[in-house]
């Protein structure tokens, strides 16, 4: 053992092979965090053996003992020194021990995996002829914790939450003078709001909205879309939200998959993708005399417990996105959790910076509308700007910020300047929170907390107040919510073993629109605690460990699914745009990390003739039909696809971060051939460009959008131009002057007349990103 290499002693008695391999599959079980195949080196009595372990196909107890008795059986001499691996068992006629390198394993999960490998060789004593299988490794203390997280004190609810457009009318009828929502110049108080919404909701009434009928949301964030979401719950409908950035062809799919009855939109959104729908295009003078004829008194009450509040669409693993409909007492459910964690009231603020097609930007929106606080809606172009987000936080004093971790990391840059903001109330998720990403917001804000939660159990099912940055964890549950770790046969596993999170209760889903095969594969039976018959869990396939405090550690997934900046994405839905494509014979997409919180889409792609596809190509023929966040900013061209001796994908010959490097250069155009960078301002332009989009060579003409530019990429790059020039860039800069040379130029003119001026189109998309 190395000297550096940590140990964790297996307080029980030895004796039996078996009981050897028990233990030996709870480590492996600890060791495989984000690897489906791993190879684990077992020291049993001095004579080491390396045996393959693929989870995916042997992941239960039985079948790995077996796997592990038929690998010593042969005898097959060690690959490779245990001192070699994370984790290992070293078991010797003194004991045995659990070796682990410092960071490689949790140490308090390094106890508890050392106390069930003593556990399962005591229950093997007791039972020397029981079958593996059939060994209980649950303590008491693990049979309890679903019932301790269900029973806990702030989890018994009593009834259901208020519908929110029932608790943002009450807050009008209190005070309707009070400000509700401001967006840039505009400006409605809580009487204003709840009356421009019940107009709406007339007319939506009188267009056949009521219970479970779809309305699209194909708005900009902004007032509109505020008072859009108030209207629909008002006549009883239910809304998608739908980016009017995306290319028409995904919206069409998204408003005849959601059978929508009705489109609210504006003068923007595209007549091609709302062909054959009635649409109702706020703003317009039109509408005005449409919403005119209507009363300001609400409509009749369509409180109904079990109607839809929302239906949002997630990637999909069959090539097509999915929508998940969520009734509207989950989302009430989950608001009234989120206030146990932050304090929101009249004389509040909270800024709402998340798209639309962000679950979160429901809690954003009408977490401090069911308060009586105000919301502050960022524009588009603010929400992309760190230095706009914070003059946003510091103008209206906002205490309630929330944000995906890599939308977080420039914002605390940005809000470092100004030092801790007591007041602020900072709240995550979406992706995972790393300590060093923790450590900077709690010096900036002076509550952080983590929440975790899949689409389908209603955004948020865990928080986690973080208050020491160097222990992150996902947390408990939100009200009325059950959480079940298993392992691959559905049975609980012992505190600090990884398992598959389920989580029920009153957050659950409905289900997948249209999709009965799916949902009923996910959406499965509560067959683990005192549950009321019909309750459902969902399968999130996240693997997660619990501590004996009852807090839930995550690890990754158990399948290929990836978050990248925030969103959901099942490469499937790539790969079935990418196998369209001509030239493309085979093709694999993952997410590789190019740097802290900044997480990549890659495509791997075989090519008829073996030429590289240009990259521009490439992100147009896949920007024709997906949305920019679903489009791969690096491809790499491969000779073929790495497999395995049995014929399979390996994952581990896919080129990681740094190999990707080394293929990244920008192409040639036939007009002006790589110009190189002939002034200062090109050559500082196109260094911080090499540096963000990982391109080992740029031209004046390289276009920022086709070398794989995209709105968070430009966010990073704005913030290096303006410490590079000492000005105030804009983000749009880079939409406006896409070119190195371009920008350059700009940059310059700025310079000279003292900032940027650039036509103001907030909430409006630019066409590029979508």
């Amino acid at each position: 053992m190395s000297a550096d290499d940590l140990a964790t002693p297996v307080e029980a008695g030895l004796g039996l092979p078996d009981a050897e391999l028990v233990a030996a599959w709870a480590i492996v079980r600890a060791a495989t965090l984000r690897q489906q195949a791993l190879t684990v080196p077992l020291d049993l009595r001095g004579q080491s053996t390396d045996v393959d372990v693929d989870l995916a196909a042997t992941p239960t107890t039985s079948d790995l003992i077996a796997h592990c008795a038929s690998a010593l059986a042969v005898g097959r001499p060690a690959g490779r020194g245990p001192a070699a691996d994370p984790i290992t068992l070293a078991v010797t006629e003194a004991g045995a021990e659990l070796r682990h390198r410092p960071g490689a394993v949790d140490p308090m999960q390094a106890t508890l995996l050392a106390e069930l490998a003593g556990r399962a060789v005591r229950e093997l004593h007791r039972a020397p002829h029981s079958p593996p299988s059939d060994l209980d490794l649950l303590s008491d203390d693990d049979r309890r914790q679903p019932q301790r997280w269900r029973q806990a004190a702030h989890q018994v609810v009593d009834g259901p939450a208020p519908e929110r457009h029932r608790a943002v009318s009450e807050q009008a009828r209190q005070d309707p003078t009070r400000l509700a929502v401001i967006c840039g110049e505009q400006r409605l108080t809580y009487g204003e709001l709840d009356a421009r919404a019940n107009r709406l909701a007339h007319l939506l009434a009188d267009r056949g909205v009521g219970a479970d009928v779809r309305v699209a949301l194909c708005l900009p964030p902004g007032i509109d879309l505020v008072v859009s979401m108030l209207a629909v719950l008002k006549a009883g409908g239910c809304y998608l939200p739908v980016d009017p950035g995306f290319p028409s062809t995904r919206i069409a799919f998204l408003l005849d998959d959601a059978d929508v009855a009705v489109v609210l939109g504006d003068d923007a959104t595209p007549a091609a993708a709302t062909a054959g729908r009635p649409v109702v295009r706020l703003g317009t003078q039109q509408a005005r005399e449409q919403l005119a004829a209507w009363p300001e008194t609400p409509p009749a009450d369509p409180s109904d417990t079990g109607r839809l509040g929302y239906i949002l669409y997630t990637s999909g693993s069959t090539g097509e996105p999915k929508g998940v409909a969520v009734p509207e007492a989950a989302v009430g459910n989950l608001l009234r959790s989120v206030g146990r964690y932050v304090t929101l009231g009249p004389g509040d603020t909270a800024l709402a910076s998340s798209a639309p097609i962000f679950d979160i930007s429901t809690v954003e929106i009408f977490l401090p509308l069911v308060n009586g606080a105000r919301v502050v809606v960022a524009t588009r172009d603010q929400s992309r700007s760190p230095a706009e987000m914070v003059r946003l936080i510091d103008a209206y004093d906002v205490r309630f910020v929330q944000a995906t971790p890599t939308a977080w990391r420039p914002l605390t840059d940005a809000l470092a300047v100004g030092g801790r903001r007591e007041r602020l109330q900072a709240l995550t998720g979406g992706e995972p929170l790393t300590p060093d990403l923790a450590a900077r917001m709690t010096a900036v804000a002076g509550q952080v907390i983590n929440g975790y939660g899949p689409t389908e159990t209603t955004i948020y099912s865990t928080f986690a107040r973080i208050t020491d940055p160097a222990d992150v964890t996902i947390g408990e549950p939100v009200d009325d919510t059950t959480l079940y770790v298993v392992d691959a046969r559905d049975r609980l596993v012992p505190a600090g073993v990884p398992g598959e999170l389920l989580i029920g209760g009153r957050g659950v889903a409905r289900g997948y629109l249209n999709r009965p095969e799916l949902t009923d594969q996910l959406f499965v039976p509560d067959t683990w605690g005192p549950a009321t018959p019909g309750e459902t869990v969902y399968r999130t396939g996240d693997l997660v460990w619990w501590a004996p405090d009852g807090r839930l550690r995550p690890i990754g997934r158990i399948d290929a699914q990836m978050k990248v900046r925030g969103h959901r994405i099942e490469p499937r839905e790539v790969e079935a745009r990418l196998d369209a494509h001509p030239d493309v014979t085979a093709c694999v997409v993952r997410a590789r990390e190019f740097g802290p919180d900044d997480t990549r889409l890659v495509a791997f792609v075989v090519t008829r003739d073996g030429r590289p596809l240009s990259l521009a190509d490439l992100r147009a023929w896949c920007a024709d039909t997906l949305p920019e966040y679903l489009v791969p900013t690096v491809c790499l061209t491969l000779p073929e696809l790495p497999r395995t001796g049995t014929g399979k994908l390996d994952e581990r010959a896919l080129p990681d971060a740094v190999r990707i490097r080394a293929g990244l250069t920008s192409t040639p155009d036939g007009e002006h051939g790589r110009v190189e960078p002939r002034t200062a301002a090109e050559r500082a332009v196109a260094r911080i460009w090499r540096e963000a989009l990982w391109a080992d060579e740029l031209g004046v003409h390289d276009d920022f959008f086709e070398l794989g530019g995209d709105s968070l990429v430009a966010t990073q790059v704005t913030l290096r131009l303006q410490q590079e020039f000492v000005l105030d860039v804009p983000i749009r800069a880079i939409f406006q002057h896409p070119t190195v040379s371009e920008l350059a130029a700009a940059l310059v003119r700025a310079r000279r007349a003292g900032g940027f001026e650039l036509p103001a189109r907030a909430g409006a998309g630019e066409g590029r990103d979508g």
